[in-house]
C-alpha cells in the first residue's frame, strides 16, 4: 500500500474477533439481500418498498459515456426509474437527454452553492475540480424523495441484473465498492483530517496490542446506494454532506490532484470517524466495509497485497474488471463525470 507516497505492507492483525458471529450475520445479510432484490416491492416496508432509483449525471465532455451508461440500464435493469443531473451538458445534448425512457432530467442549481462546487476547474477554490462536491447535495436530495437510491458515475457500465445490488440497499441500508486503493493512501489529503478532528495514526488505523495495525480498502464515491432509513445514510452521508458544503473541508488548502480525491477522499475519512465509535469485533463494523471488501476481511492475516502499480497508479478495469458482487458493474474512472 501507499502512505504518504511511500509503499509499506502492513503488519498481522491478532486482535482476537468472534468471527463465528461476524460470519453468522453475514450469511443473514446475503439472504436478506437475495430476498429483498428478488420480491415484487424490494423488501417490503422495512426495505425499499417498491421505491427504487438510479441517479446519475454529467457534463458535456461526459456525455458519451452516459449514454453507454443509461443504454446499460435500460439493457439491464429494464423499467428502472433513472433521474438524471444536468451538469453542464449542451442543449442539444439536454434535449436528447430529454426523449430518453425512463429519464428525469434534473438541472443542478448550481447558482445555489459555493464557487467550490462548480464543474468548471477554472472556477473552483485551488483548482480541484468542482471537489465533486455536488455529488452531496443530489444524493441528499434524493434520499429525501425516494426510499432507495443507487447513484452510478456516467463512466459506469452495468453488465448484469441489479437485483442483487437492490437488495443490499433494501436489507443492509446501504451499498459501497472497493476501488482497489487502501485508506489512508497518499490522496488522504491533513486537511480533511484536520476538519473532521481526526489524526491519521490514532484514527485511520485500527492498533493491536501486538504492534500491528489494520485499516481498510477505500470505498469508491462513484458508486454509492443509500436507504432512507438507513445507518449508512445518516452516519455516512451526513458527514460527507457537511465536509463537502465546506470548502474548507471539500478543497482544503493546498489540495490538488496530486494529493486530494476531492469527495472520495471526504467519503472515505467519514467512514473512517464513523468506525472509531463501533467495536471491529462487532457485525456492525463488519457491515460499514465496501461489499465487495467483505470476502477478503480475515483475521489473523497480513494486510492485502493491493494492486498498486510502482508510480501510484491503478487501472480499476485492467485484468479482468472490478468485480461487484460477481462482476455486476465496471468502473472506468477516467470516464467518471
Amino acid at each position: 500500500m501507499r502512505l504518504h507516497g511511500q509503499h509499506i505492507h502492513g503488519s498481522p492483525f491478532q486482535v482476537p474477533l468472534n468471527m463465528g458471529a461476524i460470519a453468522d450475520d453475514y450469511t443473514r445479510r446475503l439472504a436478506a439481500a437475495e430476498a429483498a432484490g428478488n420480491s415484487p416491492d424490494l423488501g417490503g416496508a422495512e426495505g425499499c418498498g417498491g421505491d427504487f432509483v438510479v441517479v446519475t449525471g454529467a457534463s458535456s465532455g461526459f456525455f458519451d459515456r452516459a449514454v453507454n451508461l443509461v443504454g446499460s440500464l435500460h439493457h439491464w435493469a429494464p423499467g428502472t426509474r433513472i433521474i438524471f443531473y444536468d451538469l453542464g451538458l449542451s442543449r442539444v445534448q439536454a434535449e436528447d437527454v430529454r426523449t430518453w425512457e425512463d429519464v428525469e432530467v434534473r438541472a443542478f442549481p448550481f447558482a445555489m452553492y459555493g464557487q467550490h462546487l462548480h464543474v468548471d476547474e477554472n472556477k473552483t477554490r485551488n483548482g480541484v475540480q468542482g471537489a465533486y462536491s455536488w455529488r452531496a447535495p443530489i444524493l441528499i436530495n434524493v434520499t429525501e424523495e425516494h426510499k432507495c437510491m443507487l447513484w452510478l458515475d456516467a463512466g459506469i457500465e452495468v453488465r448484469a441484473a441489479l437485483t442483487t445490488v437492490i437488495g443490499h440497499i433494501a436489507a443492509d441500508g446501504h451499498f459501497f465498492v472497493t476501488n482497489g486503493w487502501p485508506s489512508p493512501n497518499k490522496f488522504t489529503h491533513p486537511g480533511v483530517m484536520t476538519w473532521f478532528g481526526l489524526d491519521e495514526d490514532k484514527n485511520l488505523f485500527v492498533s493491536d496490542p501486538a504492534g500491528g495495525r489494520r485499516n481498510e480498502i477505500e470505498a469508491c464515491g462513484g458508486i454509492q446506494g443509500y436507504r432512507r432509513n438507513g445507518v449508512m445514510r445518516q452516519e455516512i452521508l451526513t458527514r460527507y454532506y457537511r465536509c463537502l458544503m465546506d470548502a474548507e473541508c471539500a478543497a482544503p488548502e493546498g489540495a490538488s490532484k496530486m494529493n486530494f480525491r476531492q469527495d472520495q477522499t471526504v467519503l472515505n475519512v467519514a467512514l473512517a470517524d464513523y468506525r472509531r465509535g463501533v467495536p471491529l469485533d462487532s457485525p456492525q463494523y463488519f457491515a460499514s466495509l465496501p461489499h465487495t471488501a467483505r470476502k477478503y476481511w480475515e483475521h489473523p492475516v497480513p494486510k492485502h497485497e493491493f494492486p498498486v502499480r510502482e508510480d501510484g497508479t491503478f487501472q480499476p478495469c485492467d485484468k479482468g474488471q472490478v468485480e461487484i458482487l460477481e462482476s455486476q458493474l465496471c468502473s472506468d474512472m477516467k470516464g467518471s463525470s
